[in-house]
């Protein structure tokens, strides 16, 4: 006798008559509809990422996802769907995700603190983000308004280009010096050229030992010789000024 039963149903007989039923661990109708292998009943028989709906275990966000339609992401998470901006992104992604409010630091180089210019709205040393000089030329900051000038100093024995380049003056020969010992004792390297390193203050005198400056004030003068002596009790203050290549 053929089996009345669908696929993955079984026969059993009920006052002489043939029934039909789903087996264990499946469901359905029938005989006339397929039964259905049941997966789990409850969210905790499925992955984390995963939620029992009808009967299987199925990613929540393609069945039901609550996030904003733009820049934000549905995520499975906890049996539920989560949702989250994207990177870049902000607000709650539920509803909106826009891009961050731009913080404006400053409009011209006024608004900005001493020594500092207005570069792409943020308050910057223009002499560090723009890198105008060359070396062994030094920038230099003017406070200036509405905008701020930079000056390209050189050292002794050179001149300022146009272009923010230091040429070395003529009939100056280069040393080529690195450190002070490359120097005579009498001179200090300073930015590849061997030179008197003596830079006292007014009413002065300066000795060079061992290529470092020792600033004194003249007689019957006082004060620090290295900024400038005046007429006081004739007491002799000495300076040492420290010295350091500079390349």
């Amino acid at each position: 006798m053929r089996d009345p039963c669908s696929y993955n149903s079984e026969c059993y007989a009920v006052s002489h008559r043939a029934q039909c039923r789903c087996r264990i661990g499946f469901r359905g109708q029938p005989p006339y509809d397929r039964c259905i292998i049941i997966e789990c009943q409850s969210n905790s028989e499925c992955p984390n990422n995963r939620a029992c709906i009808n009967e299987k275990c199925v990613s929540p966000c393609t069945v039901q996802n609550p996030c904003a339609p733009s820049n934000s992401d549905c995520v499975d998470r906890d049996h539920s769907a989560s949702c989250q901006c994207r990177v870049g992104y902000v607000g709650n992604p539920f509803i909106s995700c826009d891009p961050p409010e731009r913080q404006v630091e400053c409009v011209t180089d006024g608004d900005c603190p001493s020594q500092l210019a207005c570069l792409n709205e943020r308050c910057q040393n223009p002499c560090v983000t723009l890198s105008p000089c060359q070396r062994p030329g030094e920038c230099r900051v003017v406070d200036t308004v509405p905008v701020r000038t930079m000056v390209c100093q050189c050292p002794p024995g050179y001149v300022s280009l146009t272009n923010g380049a230091c040429r070395l003056q003529p009939g100056i020969p280069r040393t080529g010096c690195k450190a002070d010992s490359e120097c005579n004792e009498q001179e200090a390297c300073y930015n590849g050229l061997c030179r008197n390193p003596c830079d006292c203050g007014p009413n002065s005198h300066c000795v060079v030992k061992f290529h470092q400056p020792i600033c004194s004030c003249e007689r019957d003068y006082d004060g620090d010789p290295k900024y400038g002596c005046f007429p006081g009790t004739g007491h002799i203050i000495l300076h040492h000024k420290s010295n350091s290549a500079q390349f």
